[in-house]
């Protein structure tokens, strides 16, 4: 499997990095797709496009993943063409956590606080992506996002602990 999408991350998480709509819908997609894929193939399916493969993943009914999160993805990947589907995106994904990007974030500037949401949605995504793949839950590059934009854990109830708690209402 690439690692590549840990660089990508890792350059999220600098706070010298910019932060761009078009930098997480076109570039980031590619690694939502990579980890979609993976999952594909884990259940026996053939990956094609990422619109497939959010297609074929939808009709498996994991008990772990809400169906909304299936309609996140959809609207994550109009992003880059359609306006406002990003910010649908966030707002899906941030229901499924349990949070509220716009009341957790101390950026006051909407549109940089826009972006910080729509960073920590695609990397709560991947990291639903990449358990449902591979079955571990030790990789969570959000955590380095929260401490770039000033959240601590302690914070925000960040629990991806999937072995203890099967019913609950993660991305």
């Amino acid at each position: 499997m690439s690692q590549q999408w840990q660089i990508f991350f890792q350059q999220l998480a600098q706070p010298e990095t910019p932060l761009s709509q078009a930098l997480i819908t076109q570039y980031g997609q590619a690694f939502l797709a990579e980890q979609l894929a993976h999952y594909i193939i884990k259940q026996g399916g053939n990956s094609g496009s990422f619109y497939h493969d959010i297609c074929q993943g939808q009709r498996y009914q994991d008990q772990e993943t809400d169906a909304r999160f299936w309609c996140a993805l959809q609207a994550f990947n109009q992003a880059a063409s359609v306006p406002g589907h990003a910010m649908r995106f966030v707002n899906i994904i941030e229901q499924l956590q349990q949070f509220s990007g716009a009341q957790l974030l101390p950026e006051r500037n909407i549109k940089r606080q826009r972006l910080q949401r729509l960073a920590l949605a695609y990397a709560l995504t991947w990291e639903h992506l990449y358990y449902l793949a591979t079955g571990e839950d030790e990789s969570e590059p959000s955590a380095a996002l929260f401490a770039r934009f000033g959240i601590t854990l302690d914070d925000h109830d960040h629990d991806h602990d999937h072995d203890h708690d099967h019913e609950h209402e993660h991305a």
